[in-house]
């Protein structure tokens, strides 16, 4: 799994401001309608749209410390309540 947050190219201690910043920034540069290169927009949008977003954030930030929690139903006993 690649890591989100060096797509976006911020720090696991980013503000949600930051990362809008610097998704707003990489998005222009990379959209595919403006010369740049689709799979980066990909993974830019991706690596966003879960960073982006609070409760996602959460979730993937406690998956990256325990990457076996979600395997075994960890992450708070709330996994089959995605």
């Amino acid at each position: 799994m690649e890591n989100l947050y060096n797509v976006l190219g911020v720090n696991e201690n980013a503000s949600s401001e930051e990362i809008k910043k610097k998704y707003r920034k990489l998005s222009l540069q990379h959209h595919p309608d403006r010369g740049g290169d689709a799979e980066m927009f990909k993974k830019i949008s991706t690596a966003y749209d879960v960073l982006g977003d609070v409760e996602k954030k959460r979730k993937y930030d406690n998956e990256r410390k325990n990457p076996f929690a979600s395997m075994f139903g960890g992450s708070g006993g709330n996994s089959h309540n995605d």
